[in-house]
């Protein structure tokens, strides 16, 4: 992908959070879903009012703002099974979805049974003010979670590495390379 891929706010998310400010309260983003859209990437839409194939959802662990963008972060653990996120979704209190990232010929990330994915997304906002919506995060050691990815990352790797100079070194004593 040669351009950062945009979210696309719905308009479900819009009237959600115009309702949300007319009450005098901020609307609430609390979590991140993704899909695998069925297998089929595609364009995302404003008048989606949800991913075409959700597969899961959990709540944001991560935020920050500046201005009209918002960063925010979930990590979704490992799952029953592998599949391609071709959608992402962030997530209204209400279980509305505001925004989703989906592209075309894209795949977003990939999602396997024996890892976690974390995952960082960027909302701009440009057709209501940012200051009508709350981030809501849930109580965790971001850092932690990152380390602790880090670490099995580092560990898969060398379980990896160490299989392949097995494999090699075998391969190497079947046709008498080593002694």
């Amino acid at each position: 992908m040669t351009e950062q891929l945009k979210s696309v706010i719905t308009l479900a998310g819009l009237k959600a959070i115009n309702a949300a400010q007319i009450s005098g309260i901020k609307g609430k983003i609390t979590h991140l879903a993704i899909g695998d859209s069925d297998g089929v990437s595609y364009n995302a839409s404003r008048y989606q009012t949800g991913l075409k194939n959700e597969k899961m959802r959990v709540e944001i662990v991560e935020a920050s703002s500046f201005d009209q963008t918002f960063l925010v972060g979930a990590l979704f653990e490992g799952g029953n099974e592998n599949f391609i996120v071709n959608e992402i979704s962030a997530i209204l209190e209400d279980g509305t979805t505001f925004a989703i990232w989906a592209n075309e010929g894209d795949a977003l990330a990939e999602m396997f049974s024996h890892q976690n994915l974390l995952l960082q997304q960027q909302i701009t906002i440009t057709s209501v003010d940012a200051d009508n919506i709350e981030i809501v995060t849930i109580e965790s050691d971001f850092f932690h979670l990152n380390v602790g990815m880090f670490a099995s990352l580092a560990t898969a790797s060398l379980t990896n590495i160490l299989a392949t100079l097995n494999n090699t070194h075998a391969r190497h004593v079947e046709e008498g390379l080593v002694l």
